[in-house]
């Protein structure tokens, strides 16, 4: 080797075995490109020497293993957190459509939400970072936290829709499930190795967390919705739509007495026009924004009933019943020549404080003897006085008793009496109340009563009695002409929200198809025992109730769920039962109306007749019989009839122990003629069987009197 001569080779064959054999580590040739690997050892401060060496030289790269690690867990970290943003959303929109109501989803929504950033900040103050293992376990943690808040809201619900408490099961499960994770994987926080005790702290910190939440602020939010303050459930659980419509009109109120004050004390004074000019216009400007604040409202329906024709051209002492915080701008609406007399509060109150004393809206407390003298001017200019004479807002819709300064002012300052009747503002900011509900609103426009009037005595104490029991009397007619099943809608769906997507919009769909049972409501008596049999939900019992306070009414049922929800409503009270029971056999009570709404065709022919018998036999003389079901008579409609219910069965949203029997309505008739029954077929639908059949009791008389 030493006398051998040794002469430059081709590197592709001379050293093409050496690189196989010692080099193909550090040296590698793909498709011409050859690139050759040397390895740096170095103290930890000198990188930034052989960094500023080689930074600028061509075809030299430095590759740094922990540099590389580094910035690949930063580029990790951040695809994780666009992934987390991304799963939230999605969870976002799996929660809303599996509870059906973006309240729900959000109320399940924010501990999970809000474990998140706790998890992040005690991850900053324990100064815990992320790698590769622990971004790993987060999406763990991450999914039993939306584990704990569905089973939590799932309890909750089931609490509210049975008004059982489950709940407790429901979280003792979500204990037992974060308490063995707790332990199987927190036990590593005792491990050498950081990576794992990383692991470990970030597990117990976000299960934790989302413990922690899940048993607090969730079912804090969700009782929100249906209970007051003092643990009193609400009337109506609230809504997004009810707070959105509640903020919004006390903004609009904060908004408007602004441009009021503004209004009547920058801008007017820069006009050169009279005082009393300038009285008018800014009490017209309070009318027009009063009548737009009534139509921003989300009032349904609003209707003006005028049947005396008043033009409000002659001033008068205007009174009116008193629920809402809103009565007020209704009252501002009826005239622009009108002043209303307040309370001390209202005087003083900042918002108020420059409207009432531009708009001359006189304050009670001062006494009314010490105001006439500027009443008296006011009326001469032909402004109208308007009071609550109940003197504050009622918690009722009944009328209280009316104090005697209304009618004190009326004999003093001779003026007619002009009441106005409200329907429909009860349920919407009401006293003490912050958050409102609307519904149809209806004004009535009275008939003017004079002050001096014989019929309701010579002095104004007197006046106020008899003229309060006369309001009450007109009252009471026009708060029943308002109160239909068309106005109950409302109130009847609300017992009926948060309890599943699926029952939500079948009450909906089936109040609506069914009229709001109007037509039930015109042949029912107002006064009457009625037994629902076949009552599913109760919405037929519950609607019934509404419109008349001397209806008494029992629902049976076979589906032990159904009875449970219309047993846990709202708006149940001592006129209502509800009793789970096969009404084949169950024993029935003496009723004025025995109400049997597609129930027939669940029993078996020799049941229907029996049901039939049994109800006649304990039905009260005058009484009636109400048999809506589908006629199989009607060949052609009714197989649509048939195949509704056939579906609804075999999915189990109804059910039955039977294959379906329809009954005749020739045998119906023939029967009902056997046993001396007057029969009615009321045939309303042209696409379906269903038809109702009114049997009445002629004995005893008209159950109606």
């Amino acid at each position: 080797m030493l006398d051998r001569k040794f002469e430059p080779q081709d590197p592709g064959t001379a050293f093409a075995p050496l690189v196989d054999l010692f080099l193909s580590d550090y040296i590698s040739n793909r498709e011409g490109f050859v690139t050759i690997l040397t390895l740096l050892r170095l103290e930890q401060g000198a990188k930034s020497a052989v960094y500023a060496t080689y930074h600028d030289r061509p075809h030299v790269n430095i590759l740094d293993k922990e540099y590389m690690i580094g910035k690949f867990v930063g580029i990790l970290g951040q695809d994780f957190n666009k992934l987390v943003v991304i799963s939230l959303l999605l969870v976002f929109v799996i929660l809303h459509l599996g509870f059906g109501r973006l309240e729900l989803a959000v109320i399940a929504f924010t501990p999970l939400a809000l474990s998140w950033f706790w998890t992040m900040g005690l991850m900053h103050v324990f100064d815990l970072k992320f790698n590769i293992i622990n971004i790993i376990i987060t999406t763990f943690v991450f999914g039993v936290g939306i584990d704990y808040s569905i089973f939590v809201m799932r309890g909750l619900l089931q609490d509210y829709k049975y008004g059982v408490q489950h709940s407790g099961a429901f979280k003792t499960s979500v204990f037992i499930s974060a308490l063995t994770t707790l332990v199987g994987i927190g036990v590593l926080i005792f491990a050498k190795h950081p990576a794992l005790k990383s692991v470990a702290a970030l597990s117990i910190i976000g299960v934790t967390s989302s413990l922690l939440l899940a048993f607090t602020i969730e079912p804090w939010l969700f009782r929100w919705l249906f209970f007051d303050k003092n643990g009193r459930r609400r009337d109506y659980p609230r809504t997004l739509s009810n707070i959105l419509k509640t903020l919004s009109v006390y903004l609009l109120l904060i908004i408007g007495s602004v441009i009021v004050t503004v209004v009547g004390t920058v801008l007017f004074p820069l006009f050169f026009l009279g005082r009393e000019r300038r009285k008018y216009i800014l009490h017209w400007f309070i009318c027009q924004l009063s009548r737009f604040y009534i139509w921003f409202s989300f009032f349904p329906n609003r209707r003006v009933i005028n049947e005396t024709g008043e033009d409000f051209s002659r001033p008068a002492i205007v009174i009116s019943n008193h629920q809402s915080h809103i009565d007020t701008p209704i009252m501002f609406g009826l005239s622009p020549k009108l002043i209303i007399l307040t309370k001390g509060w209202v005087y003083n109150f900042p918002l108020y404080y420059f409207v009432v004393r531009l708009a001359d809206f006189f304050t009670v407390s001062k006494g009314l003897d010490v105001i006439l003298p500027q009443l008296r001017e006011r009326v001469a200019n032909g402004y109208h006085v308007a009071i609550f004479p109940e003197g504050s807002r009622s918690e009722t819709e009944e009328v209280q008793r009316f104090h005697k300064g209304a009618f004190y002012l009326a004999e003093q300052l001779q003026m007619d009496i002009l009441p106005i009747y409200l329907h429909g503002t009860g349920r919407f900011l009401r006293r003490e109340r912050f958050w409102g509900e609307t519904n149809d609103l209806t004004v009535r426009i009275g008939e003017r009563i004079s002050y001096d009037d014989p019929r309701f005595g010579s002095d104004y104490t007197t006046r106020a009695k008899k003229i309060n029991a006369f309001y009450r009397q007109q009252y009471a007619g026009f708060q029943q002409s308002c109160k239909t099943p068309y106005y109950y809608r409302r109130q009847l769906i609300e017992n009926y929200i948060y309890k599943g997507p699926l029952l939500e919009w079948y009450t909906r769909i089936k109040t609506r198809m069914e009229g709001y049972y109007d037509i039930f409501n015109k042949i029912i008596p107002a006064q009457a025992r009625i037994t629902d049999i076949g009552c599913g939900y109760g919405y037929l019992a519950y609607m019934l109730s509404f419109l008349s306070d001397q209806r008494t009414i029992t629902g049976i049922d076979y589906d032990e769920d159904k009875i449970a929800v219309a047993n846990n409503c709202a708006d149940k009270n001592d006129r209502l039962r509800f009793v789970q029971a096969d009404v084949a056999a169950h024993p029935l009570e003496e009723s004025d109306v025995f109400v049997l709404a597609d129930v027939l065709h669940y029993l078996l022919p020799e049941e229907q007749w029996a049901l039939l018998n049994r109800c006649l036999t304990h039905l009260a003389p005058g009484g009636m019989l109400l048999v809506r079901d589908g006629d199989r008579d009607l060949a052609e409609r009714h197989k649509g009839t048939w195949l509704t219910e056939v579906f609804s069965t075999n999915i189990g949203f109804n059910k039955t122990r039977n294959p379906l029997h329809y009954i005749s309505g020739s045998e119906l008739e023939n029967w009902a003629r056997q046993n001396g029954l007057s029969i009615e077929r009321i045939d309303q639908t042209k696409r379906t069987s269903n038809v109702i059949f009114v049997l009445r009791s002629s004995s005893g008389g008209d159950v109606r009197g």
